[in-house]
């Protein structure tokens, strides 16, 4: 962009230029300066500050050096002089490197020399000290062991002498008695005699051995003296002593006149005298510790000289780093005042520029201009504008003259225009009609596309319902064919039929699940399951149909994987199965394999690979759309093309991926990928060859269809049951009023009315019977197999329900669960009153011990219900039983025995259904009290902890198939 010469735009332009010149000279100042005093201070803070501390360094080891020497020079040990000279030797090492280290840094070099120089002379001082200390350890030793030997000698010298001193004494006294013998026989010749001897000999020698004696002991302390003195002329002077004392010591013990202990005494003298050496040796050990306290005095004196050296080191680089803060202050203040003097000239230019260019010639003329262009835009177009000059404010000005005669010229374009504005108007509310028509008629249509929707639904649920019902009696009357004695040949017919009923069976499942997806009814329940035997389970499955083909079928599950994991078992078994099917139909020769792979601990790849026909790259991207099919399954297969589609809802749904790798002829990989949290083990029952445990019972069979009737009626007995078959509710209610039966089993849909309302009126007819024991057993029997459908009907008062069609094993886990409980309720009903009494035995109480809870019940459940829908159960019973409880035990208070009748029911009902078998037995004591009008022996006390024992049950037993302990509450 270029500016006029004389426009005010390129004046400005000038203007900032010079004031962008002025801070960028401030900034290169500053950071000039500030840059000087950084690389002062890092020189201050990388030489003089690390050689400060270098040079205290080796003044404080120089002072430890002094201390090690000294105590150095007092050891009289082995062990003491190589401790000592080890810590000397590397406080010298250390002293060395040091030193190296102080000549990167700037120090004057004569300095540095001279230290050296007396460091080495201190090394030498120390090398001599340490000859001198080893002369000294070993003279020592020597010393000492000579000492030791010389005592010993003494004192048994000693022990000699003192011995012979006894026999002398002895003797003396003798020689006394005898004297005083020969003075009482008057004998006076004789008495002298003997007392000269006396005296001459024996008090002599008595003498002679007392000052032997204490020669001996003299000889001790001599030794000991000479030992521990410093000065050399006081051992030359104890050697003499010694000398003198051992000549005296042989004289007097050659006075002993038993001759063994004069040889003996001689031996030990002898051995003494020899050792005069050892007062050399001693004088040796004075001299070298003179010596060593004289180099230890040079050492103190070189070392401070060396501290001296150190000190003018010190003071060297305190003078650089004061000469540095110096230059470093000086700096900062010269940068201070340049840029003071750059922010007062920038500031005095930008108060001109304000004033002259912006304010004068800029503000004051845009404002005239605003309010003439306020003044256009209010309609007021008679304003006159002083447009004098050529810059740009002069053509602005110009520019709103043009403007103010275009808005003229608009002002009466307006006029005309507002004419075919009205125009308009009124065409566009004629189209708005007509919109509205549109609208009303588009509602329309979206309510017949939701109602078709919803009979879509209803044709959905009803064709399963009666798909499903032929298909009961198809493969139930199967199941009954194969174990009525058949040939080889009618066991295969029977198997076909049973196949085939089985395809048809999963290609209803694959329209029902499709259905409940589209509905937005799909469920994902997280269990622990097993991947290892999933994957076992479906190469079971299929291995057969492989076999049959001629083909392989594997599986490879690496060891190091994980077994339990969380997640919904059935999903992702149903997507495996329909990859497995799909590859094994589509595989003519080779293999199939199922492969298992961890990806990061958390997420896990399932891969069905085979070696097929394989799919074209056209027909790949639209594999996984509902009612589609490759184009080989079309010609050769058929089916309803829903189960990849259906694979692909139920992975999303799981939060996965699902895709498929191929190649037309050389065969195909599909795979999907799932992120689950690793489990735990838990124990699983296996449902095979279950086996009915209940003696044979009374049933009431309540199916409007034929075949159905026949299919159920075949199973029950064959399983030791008697079967009342009935058709209608009416003939329903007349059975149940005239006969009493272990269990019931109502279809859902009979011709003149539904199972719940059938249900309910049961209930009312077996209350109004008398004698009538407990609650029996009323199962659901329906091909409605939607979640929300099994649910209704146990909500609406169902024990239990079974789907169409019946399965042999579930069927008896039903029985096997009603009817062993009902058993065990009625025999609970038969106890006594005697038994039912509580017997006190030393104040503590003693019952008859009913079971809390029978996990079986929930076990059950949870098979066919799931975990999340049994949290729902549990809850509700929760809820009504708090409050059904409350009103009990208020009903107990006020002595209301039909009130206590009702509800104790009702409790008994929900405990039963859950397996809470001793509130079950409770309630059901109370209920008979209610009923018989007496309530005496009901108790708040004994509701309340049977209660509330029955919730620490159930919640205990959820926590260890942990569940979510928090929806719980």
């Amino acid at each position: 962009m270029l500016f006029a010469s004389t426009g005010i735009g390129r004046k400005l332009f000038l203007t900032f230029m010079v004031m962008i010149a002025l801070m960028a000279f401030g900034s290169v100042v500053g950071v000039l300066g500030f840059s000087y005093v950084e690389k002062t201070e890092r020189t201050v803070i990388d030489s003089a500050i690390p050689a400060v501390i270098e040079a205290r360094y080796i003044s404080d080891l120089s002072t430890k050096i002094v201390s090690t020497s000294q105590l150095l020079s007092q050891v009289d040990s082995e062990k003491e002089r190589k401790t000592y000279g080890k810590e000397l030797f590397a406080s010298i090492e250390s002293l060395y490197d040091r030193l190296k280290g102080l000549g990167v840094y700037p120090f004057d070099k004569a300095l540095l020399t001279r230290l050296d120089h007396q460091v080495q002379d201190i090394v030498d001082n120390l090398a001599t000290m340490g000859n001198n200390v080893g002369e000294k350890v070993v003279l020592h030793r020597l010393i000492q062991e000579k000492s030791k030997k010389l005592t010993k000698a003494a004192l048994q010298l000693e022990e000699l002498s003192r011995s012979q001193v006894l026999n002398s004494n002895t003797i003396t006294i003798a020689n006394v008695v005898k004297i005083y013998d020969l003075v009482d026989n008057g004998d006076k010749d004789s008495v002298y005699r003997a007392l000269d001897t006396l005296v001459e000999i024996d008090l002599d020698l008595a003498e002679r051995l007392h000052e032997l004696r204490l020669l001996t002991f003299k000889v001790v302390n001599t030794l000991d003296d000479a030992r521990n003195s410093n000065d050399i002329a006081k051992v030359e002077k104890l050697r003499q002593d010694f000398t003198r004392d051992m000549t005296i010591i042989t004289r007097r013990v050659q006075a002993v006149e038993d001759p063994s202990r004069t040889q003996q005494m001689l031996t030990l003298a002898n051995n003494l005298t020899k050792s005069e050496r050892l007062f050399s040796e001693l004088i040796q050990l004075v001299n070298i510790n003179k010596k060593l306290k004289a180099l230890s005095d040079e050492n103190i004196h070189k070392f401070q000289e060396l501290n001296l050296t150190i000190a003018q080191l010190l003071d060297q680089a305190n003078d650089v780093t004061q000469q540095a803060v110096a230059d470093v202050n000086f700096v900062l203040k010269v940068v201070q005042q340049l840029l003071i003097s750059i922010t007062l000239l920038g500031l005095c230019l930008v108060i001109y520029i304000m004033w002259r260019y912006v304010y004068a010639r800029v503000i004051m003329r845009l404002n005239q201009y605003e309010q003439a262009i306020t003044d256009v835009a209010n309609g007021q177009l008679d304003i006159e504008l002083d447009t004098s000059g050529d810059d740009e404010l002069a053509q602005m000005g110009r520019s709103i003259l043009v403007a103010r005669d275009t808005a003229q010229e608009l002002q009466d374009y307006k006029d005309s225009l507002e004419l075919q504005i009205a125009q308009r108007t009124q065409e566009l509310k004629s189209s708005n009609e007509r919109l509205n028509v549109e609208i009303i008629n588009h509602d329309k249509a979206r309510d017949l596309a939701e109602q078709a929707n919803r009979a879509k639904s209803a044709f959905l649920a009803t064709m399963s319902h009666e798909i499903r019902t032929p298909l009961n009696g198809v493969l139930g009357t199967g199941e009954l064919l194969r174990g009525s004695g058949l040939t080889a040949q009618q066991k295969q017919y029977v198997d076909i039929i049973n196949r085939s009923g089985e395809n048809l069976l999963d290609l209803l499942n694959d329209i029902l699940d499709y259905s409940k997806i589209e509905a937005g009814h799909l469920s994902i329940r997280t269990v622990n399951f097993n991947v290892h035997s999933m994957i076992t389970d479906v190469h079971h499955l299929f291995s057969s149909r492989a076999q049959q083909k001629g083909i392989t079928l594997s599986f490879d599950v690496p060891a190091d994987i994980p077994a339990w994991w969380l997640g919904d078992c059935t999903r992702i078994r149903q997507v495996l199965n329909n990859f497995v099917g799909n590859a094994v139909k589509f595989t003519h020769t080779g293999s199939v394999t199922i492969q298992l792979h961890s990806i990061l601990d958390s997420t896990l790849l399932f891969e069905v690979v085979d070696t097929g026909v394989g799919i074209a790259e056209h027909e790949i991207n639209s594999l996984f759309e509902a009612f589609t099919q490759a184009e080989e399954g079309q010609k050769v297969y058929g089916g309803t093309g829903l189960g990849l589609a259906i694979s692909q809802r139920l992975i999303e749904a799981m939060g996965g991926e699902i895709g498929v790798d191929s190649k037309e002829g050389l065969g195909s990989t599909f795979w999907f990928s799932l992120d689950l949290e690793e489990g735990h083990s838990i124990t699983t029952s296996n449902d095979e060859g279950i086996e009915s445990t209940v003696a044979p019972a009374h049933l009431l069979l309540v199916e409007d269809n034929p075949v159905n009737q026949v299919v159920a009626v075949g199973f029950l007995e064959r399983l030791g049951h008697k079967v009342t078959a009935v058709d209608t509710g009416s003939l329903a209610e007349k059975a149940v009023k005239e006969t009493q039966f272990d269990m019931l089993l109502l279809d859902i849909n009979l011709p003149d009315t539904d199972g719940v309302s059938l249900q309910k009126r049961l209930r009312d007819i077996e209350k109004s019977k008398e004698n009538t024991e407990g609650n029996t057993p009323i199962l659901a029997v329906s091909a409605h197999v939607f979640n929300e459908d099994v649910e209704s009907y146990l909500a609406a008062g169902f024990d239990g329900f079974l789907a169409k069609p019946l399965v042999e094993n579930q069927l008896i886990k039903m029985l096997n669960r009603f009817l062993s409980d009902a058993h065990q309720v009625s025999e609970l009903s038969k106890i006594s009153e005697s038994e039912k009494m509580i017997q006190m035995n030393n104040g503590v109480e003693e019952e008859t011990i009913v079971m809390i809870l029978d996990e079986k019940v929930l076990q059950s459940d949870l098979a066919v219900l799931g975990e999340e829908r049994m949290l729902k159960i549990i809850n509700l019973f929760k809820q009504s039983s708090k409050e059904n409880v409350l009103q009990l035990k208020e009903a107990i208070d006020s002595s209301d025995a039909h009130q206590v009748n009702q509800l104790a029911h009702k409790l008994k009902g929900s405990a039963g259904s859950l397996g809470l078998m001793q509130l079950h037995a409770l309630c059901h004591a109370y209920e008979q009290y209610g009923k018989n009008n007496d309530i005496s022996q009901c108790e708040n006390d004994e509701i309340s902890q049977i209660y509330g024992a029955a919730i620490l049950a159930i919640n205990k037993f959820l926590l260890n198939k942990q569940l979510d302990s928090e929806t719980l509450y």
